[in-house]
Protein backbone atom coordinates (compact mmCIF):
# COMPACT_ATOMS: atom_id res chain seq x y z
CA UNK A 1 0.00 0.00 0.00
CA UNK A 2 1.19 3.23 -0.87
CA UNK A 3 1.49 6.34 1.69
CA UNK A 4 -0.68 8.70 2.22
CA UNK A 5 1.21 11.85 0.62
CA UNK A 6 -0.12 15.69 0.80
CA UNK A 7 0.49 17.65 -1.91
CA UNK A 8 2.31 21.46 -1.65
CA UNK A 9 0.79 23.76 -3.27
CA UNK A 10 2.29 24.69 -6.62
CA UNK A 11 3.89 27.88 -5.76
CA UNK A 12 5.86 26.45 -2.54
CA UNK A 13 8.28 25.29 -5.07
CA UNK A 14 9.51 28.42 -6.31
CA UNK A 15 10.93 31.31 -4.12
CA UNK A 16 9.21 33.97 -1.90
CA UNK A 17 8.18 37.16 -4.19
CA UNK A 18 7.86 35.19 -7.60
CA UNK A 19 5.74 37.34 -9.49
CA UNK A 20 2.05 35.91 -9.61
CA UNK A 21 2.46 36.67 -13.67
CA UNK A 22 5.37 34.25 -13.75
CA UNK A 23 3.48 31.94 -11.97
CA UNK A 24 0.71 31.90 -14.07
CA UNK A 25 2.95 31.65 -17.10
CA UNK A 26 4.67 28.64 -15.89
CA UNK A 27 0.92 27.06 -15.02
CA UNK A 28 -0.06 27.97 -18.47
CA UNK A 29 2.90 26.14 -20.21
CA UNK A 30 2.79 22.88 -18.04
CA UNK A 31 -0.42 21.32 -18.66
CA UNK A 32 -0.23 17.81 -18.67
CA UNK A 33 -3.15 17.43 -21.74
CA UNK A 34 -0.38 18.51 -24.54
CA UNK A 35 -3.12 19.43 -26.74
CA UNK A 36 -4.47 21.72 -23.93
CA UNK A 37 -0.46 23.12 -23.39
CA UNK A 38 0.26 26.72 -26.00
CA UNK A 39 2.40 26.57 -28.95
CA UNK A 40 4.93 28.82 -29.21
CA UNK A 41 2.90 31.68 -30.77
CA UNK A 42 0.62 31.85 -27.77
CA UNK A 43 2.81 31.66 -25.36
CA UNK A 44 4.14 34.70 -26.10
CA UNK A 45 1.21 36.49 -25.82
CA UNK A 46 1.32 35.55 -21.98
CA UNK A 47 1.13 38.67 -20.11
CA UNK A 48 4.54 37.73 -18.84
CA UNK A 49 5.70 38.95 -21.96
CA UNK A 50 4.14 42.41 -22.01
CA UNK A 51 7.26 44.22 -20.95
CA UNK A 52 8.98 43.17 -23.80
CA UNK A 53 5.63 44.88 -26.09
CA UNK A 54 6.42 48.49 -24.62
CA UNK A 55 8.14 50.65 -27.12
CA UNK A 56 11.42 50.78 -26.00
CA UNK A 57 13.11 47.38 -23.60
CA UNK A 58 16.46 48.05 -23.12
CA UNK A 59 18.22 44.76 -23.39
CA UNK A 60 20.75 43.73 -20.78
CA UNK A 61 24.65 44.70 -20.86
CA UNK A 62 23.81 47.58 -23.54
CA UNK A 63 22.93 45.73 -26.44
CA UNK A 64 20.15 47.99 -27.33
CA UNK A 65 16.35 48.05 -27.40
CA UNK A 66 14.18 45.02 -28.41
CA UNK A 67 13.21 45.52 -32.06
CA UNK A 68 9.29 45.82 -32.53
CA UNK A 69 9.73 44.17 -35.57
CA UNK A 70 10.10 40.50 -34.08
CA UNK A 71 6.08 41.05 -32.92
CA UNK A 72 4.83 41.43 -36.50
CA UNK A 73 4.65 37.80 -36.40
CA UNK A 74 3.09 36.37 -40.46
CA UNK A 75 -0.20 34.60 -40.81
CA UNK A 76 1.87 31.49 -41.49
CA UNK A 77 3.30 31.76 -38.29
CA UNK A 78 0.45 32.13 -36.23
CA UNK A 79 -0.91 29.15 -37.61
CA UNK A 80 1.92 27.43 -37.06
Amino acid sequence: MFPSLVPLPFESHFPVGTPEVALDFIKHLLQYNPKQRPGAIDALTHPFFSELRLTRVELPGNQGVVPLEMYNWTQEEYNA
